[in-house]
């Protein structure tokens, strides 16, 4: 029974919102996730990607197919670890004319990592902010293998340290 204990602790660590609460039953609901989202861009921003009509609000990321090859703007935090993801920045020889392509990532609120692709060398240490064009990965493969990566890639991105 002792070994269920750090289990349980950790997924009311992870999962705080399963605890019961305090609160009355006749209390306002919470907001719903989507609109507290982190990675919702607040009103100033969503009025100037309402302006590019290749913008894209992001919501949770089951959404994000619409999105793709559109201008996105999402927070999260640079990740603690970083999962396998696959080089997608093309190498540059050095003295060469080409513009060298940083591979970082960002993590969302709801644990995935996002690589961001940009000509910024920009290393933050917590929380982040990029715009760029969203693209989806689809490496194929039989799900659950090292061959079958899906993911989300920003393109041209800006990333902001916050």
């Amino acid at each position: 029974m002792h070994s269920f204990v750090p289990v349980l602790l950790s997924a009311l660590l992870l999962f705080p919102a399963c605890a019961t609460s305090s609160a009355p039953t006749d209390a306002t609901p919470p907001p719903s996730p989507a609109a507290t989202a982190p990675e919702a861009t607040t009103p100033p921003d969503q009025a100037a990607l309402a302006a590019d009509p290749n913008a894209c609000p992001l919501g949770k990321s089951d959404t994000w197919n619409a999105c793709v090859g559109k201008l996105v703007d999402i927070r999260g935090q640079a990740p603690k670890f970083v999962n396998q993801h696959p080089v997608l920045a093309p190498l540059s020889p050095p003295g060469g004319d080409q513009p060298t392509i940083h591979q970082s990532y960002l993590e969302t609120s709801e644990g995935n990592q996002i690589i961001v692709l940009s000509r910024q060398d920009v290393k933050c240490s917590g929380a982040m902010r990029v715009k760029g064009n969203l693209r989806a990965i689809d490496l194929g493969g039989p799900d659950r293998t090292k061959e079958s990566y899906r993911g989300w890639a920003i393109d041209d991105a800006t990333i902001v340290c916050e």
